[in-house]
């Protein structure tokens, strides 16, 4: 198995390397949107409108992607080049992703345990 993940990396070491970013950087964006949804029920504390609970959820996503979104545009108004601009930024956003998701789920802990997805 290892012998086939070496030629692998060997022979497509930059489809690998982009692959390897591609699935940290949708791992992030899975967890950060996971947060957002804790977030929202945190706020409510109760799943009776599903509406205003939809609503919340979305403005917690789109919230939480500003950090990220605003430190690409700056990198790419400053570069000019946005395969360089993704290309280094991605770690990055990552990283920024998973702070705020791990903050996020620091503080909600206390209703981690299952009891908030159940209605009052």
């Amino acid at each position: 198995m290892l012998l086939i993940l070496t030629a692998w990396f060997a022979v497509l070491k930059d489809v690998t390397y982009d692959l390897y970013h591609d699935v940290y950087l949708l791992a992030s964006l899975i967890a950060l949107f996971h947060s957002a949804n804790v977030v929202a029920l945190r706020i409510l504390k109760s799943r009776s409108n599903i509406m205003m609970e939809s609503s919340l959820r979305m403005l917690l996503i789109t919230a939480s992607l500003i950090p990220s979104a605003l430190i690409a545009l700056g990198c790419y108004a400053i570069t000019g080049n946005l395969s360089t601009t993704l290309t280094l930024l991605v770690p990055l956003i990552s990283i920024i992703n998973l702070l705020l998701t791990g903050g996020i789920f620091f503080l909600c802990q206390d209703m981690m345990n299952g009891n908030a997805y159940t209605a009052d």
